[in-house]
């Protein structure tokens, strides 16, 4: 038989099996990462008879993905021959297998024998923990007896609500080690881009859902322009490079080591970054780890807008969203962008001049809303503020309050003000010898200036000289 092009294009494609036993939701996890309904999906065990195939784009490189029918069927099964044989197959030709196992139920004497079965395969394997629905199922993976299957700690997901999907992506993306293409210069006009935020807020999924719109071009360079995974974009004829994406999979975990690679990852993308997006699940609240990563973006003075990812499910009414402190259940939909805010605004200092926007990385609803915002705050960090203008609004500003004194009994005087760097915006102060200024009289000083002059997501900093 003759291949045609496609044929071949598709066979040259980096291969995913997912395999387990039966009822582990494999076809489901395969219907979600595909975006292709063709599999049945019911709870009655075994019910995918034959391998479904579908290509998925991740990080816009196309990989074939196989599912299967479960390894064990049950006894009485007339085809449970013509599955194994399946499985068998596309074991053969996967280059990465991923073993789900159900992570609500008791290991068992099927999924240790599927665990020798893949050992002896030769292949990468990726464990693979699906139905962890909530939080608790969540911390469940890191039990001992997964870790006795022999490929470590499980990828924790949940299928039915595509938690933790976008991070195995990632992993995957890495196993099939998809990114030797050879490095190249970056436009003059990118602005360099991270994704901040704890694990299962999404940012996986946003990010690839920003490289697959259909206004966004992936530059053929895409993944290789300094970093293993560093990523480019173009949008309206603006270069856009997305930092180490792939990295952002890497989880802080309990184990000491693991949790602080995870805070180095991120301290290194934001060093590296011109403009920081702050993803935040706007179903759950804010957590110890949401604070801790905003203290790190609130110290490197880098521009900033905050995400308020799964936003559909705010509007759709499937949380209570009892920390929103949201009293009247009818205010739900209309008021609840007002009722996050305050709440932020409560925790995280920095809400205050920066922008927020409310999406949907799932449904990809106002995804594209992040592109304009990105291009206004990278204008904002390089805003340079006439001389003459700014003496005369700041002049404005001290009739309107008089500085007042922070330590010591002197009255500060401020002579004059001017503006010394950009990214971020430093203002020097020549304040009278001798004297200081109360640290809210700088806040107001800040708040004027925005007012004035914009700096809208971006931080300012005063240096005060005497």
């Amino acid at each position: 038989m003759t291949l045609t092009a496609a044929q071949k294009q598709e066979d040259s494609m980096p291969t995913v099996a997912l395999v387990g036993r039966v009822n582990v939701g494999k076809s489901t996890l395969f219907n979600v990462i595909t975006g292709k309904y063709s599999a049945i999906v019911t709870d009655v065990a075994g019910t995918t008879r034959t391998s479904n195939r579908a290509i998925a784009y991740w990080r816009g490189q196309p990989i074939r993905f196989i599912d299967t029918g479960g390894m064990v069927a049950p006894p009485d099964d007339p085809f449970a021959e013509d599955v194994i044989h399946q499985v068998n197959l596309a074991i053969e030709q996967a280059d990465v297998i991923v073993f789900v196992i159900d992570v609500r139920a008791p290991l068992d004497h099927d999924d240790k024998r599927m665990a020798l079965k893949l050992q002896n395969s030769d292949k990468k394997v990726i464990l693979t923990a699906n139905k962890a629905d909530t939080m608790q199922l969540t911390t469940e993976v890191h039990q001992q007896k997964w870790r006795a299957l022999g490929f470590g700690d499980p990828q924790a997901v949940s299928a039915t609500t595509g938690k933790g999907v976008g991070d195995l992506l990632d992993v995957i993306h890495e196993e099939l080690d998809l990114t030797d293409a050879p490095m190249q210069e970056l436009p003059e006009d990118t602005v360099k881009i991270a994704l901040i935020g704890k694990p299962n807020v999404g940012k996986s999924s946003l990010f690839n859902e920003l490289i697959g719109e259909d206004a966004v071009i992936v530059s053929e360079i895409a993944h290789t322009t300094r970093e293993t995974f560093d990523t480019l974009v173009e949008w309206e004829g603006h270069h856009f490079l997305f930092i180490d994406t792939a990295g952002i999979r890497k989880k802080g975990r309990v184990e000491k080591g693991i949790e602080q690679k995870g805070v180095t990852q991120s301290i290194n993308q934001i060093k590296e970054a011109d403009v920081i997006l702050f993803v935040l699940d706007s179903s759950e609240p804010i957590s110890s780890q949401d604070k801790h990563l905003a203290g790190l973006i609130e110290d490197s003075k880098k521009p900033i807008i905050i995400v308020a990812n799964k936003w559909d499910l705010t509007q759709e009414g499937h949380e209570d969203f009892s920390f929103l402190r949201i009293t009247d259940k009818s205010q739900k939909y209309n008021d609840a962008r007002e009722h996050y805010l305050q709440y932020i605004t409560r925790i995280f200092k920095f809400v205050r001049f920066a922008p927020i926007v409310y999406l949907s990385a799932l449904t990809g609803k106002h995804v594209l809303r992040l592109f304009p915002m990105i291009e206004k705050i990278d204008h904002e960090r390089k805003k340079w503020i006439d001389p003459v203008e700014l003496e005369e609004a700041f002049e404005k500003i001290k009739r309107k309050h008089l500085p007042t004194k922070g330590k010591g009994v002197r009255h500060p005087q401020i002579f004059s003000i001017k503006q010394i760097a950009i990214s971020p915006p430093v203002f020097e102060l020549k304040l009278k010898a001798k004297t200081d200024l109360h640290e809210t009289y700088l806040r107001y000083l800040q708040r004027q200036i925005r007012r004035v002059f914009g700096f809208e997501g971006v931080p300012m900093v005063f240096y005060i000289k005497k």
